[in-house]
Order: C-alpha cells, then structure tokens, then sequence
C-alpha cells in the first residue's frame, strides 16, 4: 500500500493567530486519535525554552525543542506519528525543505506555519520553498496595530532592535502587524 502524504502551510505577519491555529489543529487530531508530533525551533525563546507552542494570548500545547528538522526524523516517535507540526518553519535552515519532501513520501501529514515575509517584505528563511511542496496554503492577518479601525495587517513592521538583520526573535516590543498604509512608518 502506499503512503500518501501532505504538507499544509500556515503564513502571516506576526500576531495573526498561526501558532493558535496550529494549536487548535493538534488538539483535534488527538481527539481522533491521531499521533501528534509538534517541533520548534530553540532560537525562538520568547517564551523561554520549554517544551510548548505559545500563543500570544497565553494557551500552550507541547512539543518538542529542535536545532535543525533532521532532528524530526530521528524522534523516537516518528515513525508511528501521523501528524508532524512545525511551527516558526522560517528559523529553519534549508534542510526542511528536503526533510519535508521525505516526511511526505513517509506519509505524514504536515503542518507548517511561519512568518509570510520578514519585516522588509522579502522572503524568509525557505518559507516561499515550503509553499511550493503544500496542497494548502492557508493565509492569515492580524489586526494592524497603527489604525484606529480594524484593518487587515499583512505585514509585520520592525519598530526596534536590528535592522539589519532579517531574522530577529522578538516580541510586541520588536514587531507589530500593520497595513500597507503604514508599513513604511518604521523605515
């Protein structure tokens, strides 16, 4: 019989919901049964390094601290998982790509989310390679933080820290959503 495996990706600016999404998502699948396998990355240490998926208004779900995604198919569970989820796939060096295309071809069923642009609106980390191998792109906003309505923000802004680099761990107080009337605010 053959595997038939999938990956779904999740993408937005910062403060979209992705990692809440990815939550929700995990605990269905565990309602019916399925093997749940979650991974993020250690550079993301906003929340310090524990073994949990954080979403910004404070619910949790665990998973499993990784350096690099060759650390997924060595897991002790891998092999009977059915549901693999990486969340902030953009910190991920360019392995994941291939290690996706092998958890496809193991049947697992994937979800990844990450940042859809870094703060100035180019790719990220092998996000837009990610995309290519998905059957399902879901895309995400967030409220933009400089509007007096409720505009959709479908960009993230760098209001302090490094500008110079394009891959920044941070927080409200590093990135905000915004539109794309003032994205250009924080030049």
């Amino acid at each position: 019989m053959e595997k038939t495996g999938c990956c779904v990706t999740i993408i937005g600016p910062m403060y979209a919901g992705k990692t809440t999404t990815l939550i929700n998502i995990s605990r269905d699948c565990k309602k019916k049964g399925q093997l749940v396998l979650g991974f993020k990355p250690k550079k993301d240490d906003r929340y310090g390094l524990d073994s949990n998926f954080h979403s910004h208004d404070g619910d949790v779900e665990s998973c499993i601290l990784i350096e690099n995604t060759d650390e997924i198919l060595i897991d002790a569970n891998y092999n009977d998982a059915n549901v693999i989820i990486i969340e902030e796939a953009h910190f991920f060096d360019e392995n994941i790509v291939t290690n996706i295309e092998r958890m496809i071809d193991d049947g697992k069923y994937i979800i990844c989310s990450g940042l859809s642009g870094s703060y100035k609106r180019r790719t990220i980390g092998s996000i837009a390679n990610i995309i290519a191998l998905s059957s399902t792109i879901t895309q995400l906003y967030a409220k933009c933080e400089l509007c007096t309505e409720t505009t959709l923000a479908p960009f993230t802004s760098k209001i302090s820290g490094e500008h110079g680099t394009d891959i920044e761990v941070g927080g409200k107080n590093t990135y905000i959503p915004v539109c794309e009337k003032h994205f250009n605010q924080y030049d």
